[in-house]
């Protein structure tokens, strides 16, 4: 009598769960300009599947998650281009990350505020070969050593270096090579350009994530570009 007594209550607790769960309206998110209630994983970030739709709730009329009966969320797919940016995060299919504070987020690069986009963070594909990475971070940072070195040869005021660094990072231990250019004024150590280009292994394919302070906007000696790469980069 104890035993069906206890299971009519633990049926009763499942259903008022399922019920409340249903009352739940989701934070909607503009998905190519359509507000689509988005489904994050629990790291706050956006899946997607193979084709690029990002997952989002099923929803009822009211706009309220639809429940199975075990209380799980029901889910669809839209089509989402394999980019979302939602609370200070690129997101897209193969990697997320989050901006620095006091940044804008447009697609697939951030902006720093009040520099006219001239100081800004971008990711893009360097290259799909992954396997050839060593030979092409070496034929980069030869070109960009040359280029260095010209910069005295053209510009005798100005002094440019590269500085290199090669580590691994996050749960995967991605593999990562990164290349810092800095052109500094001779006269008054002004940093006049700085740029630099993370390139991380991940998938098969070679990705860049390049800061770049044009004409030496919005370059801040506090912020440490690298560090902030490790702490923020996800692959997905």
């Amino acid at each position: 009598m104890i035993k069906k007594i206890l299971a009519i209550v633990l049926a009763a607790v499942t259903v008022m769960l399922v019920l409340a769960a249903c009352g739940k309206k989701p934070k909607e998110v503009d998905v190519n300009g359509i507000d689509k209630p988005v489904a994050y994983n629990d790291n706050g970030y956006a899946v997607f599947d193979e084709d690029g739709h990002i997952r989002i709730y099923d929803t009822d009329e009211k706009g309220k998650i639809i429940y199975d009966e075990q209380g799980n969320p029901s889910y669809k797919y839209f089509d989402a281009e394999g980019i979302l940016n939602h609370d200070g995060i690129i997101d897209t299919t193969a990697y997320a990350l989050k901006v620095p504070s006091g940044w804008d987020c447009e697609g697939t690069t951030a902006y720093k505020r009040g520099t006219d986009k001239k100081c800004k963070i971008m990711v893009f594909m360097a290259s799909e070969d992954g396997a050839a990475i060593e030979d092409f971070v070496s034929q980069n940072r030869a070109q960009n050593a040359d280029v260095m070195k010209k910069v005295k040869e053209e510009y005798p005021e100005k002094t440019g270096k590269m500085l290199t660094e090669d580590f691994t990072f996050g749960a995967q231990e991605l593999s990562a090579y990164a290349n810092t250019y800095i052109v500094t004024n001779d006269s008054d150590g002004k940093v006049e350009h700085y740029a630099v280009d993370v390139f991380v292994l991940f998938k098969g394919q070679i990705y860049d994530i390049n800061y770049l302070c044009l004409n030496g906007e919005g370059y801040d000696e506090s912020f440490d570009f690298i560090s902030y790469v490790k702490e923020n980069f996800i692959a997905k």
